[in-house]
């Protein structure tokens, strides 16, 4: 098992966030990403008073496929991302929690490029 600890400085926005918006579950050692490959891992967050640098990234996972379709649903459930970037590689994102953390999530994959649309997205770039 690997454990992600997130300061944070309210727990249950946290939680809220974790379960609710990104759609993790929640176990006896924290939240399990909803993503596959990803089954021993947990995020906990844990009541920090100081946190590090701002651009500080405490995790990040891939997906396989389908990026835009989970950065739009994801979104709609209220979440925020800094960037959403095309690149020659591929999709990534840069997540903010409610404490302002950072999470990057990355997909090699184009494949639903021409489903959704993301150039609407104010925090979408195509480099």
């Amino acid at each position: 098992m690997f454990i992600t600890y997130i300061p944070t400085r309210n727990i249950d926005a946290s939680k809220d966030f974790y379960e609710n918006k990104m759609g993790f579950f929640e176990d006896d050692y924290g939240f399990k990403l909803n993503i596959a490959g990803y089954d021993k891992v947990r995020i906990r967050p844990q009541i920090k008073r100081d946190f590090p640098q701002e651009n500080y990234c405490y995790f990040s996972y891939e997906l396989k496929t389908g990026f835009l379709s989970y950065c739009k649903k994801i979104m709609d459930k209220g979440v925020k991302f800094k960037v959403i970037a095309m690149t020659p590689g591929g999709y990534s994102g840069m997540i903010i929690d409610p404490d302002d953390n950072k999470i990057l999530v990355e997909c090699e994959s184009f494949e639903d490029n021409n489903s959704i649309d993301p150039s609407e997205w104010e925090c979408y770039r195509r480099y």
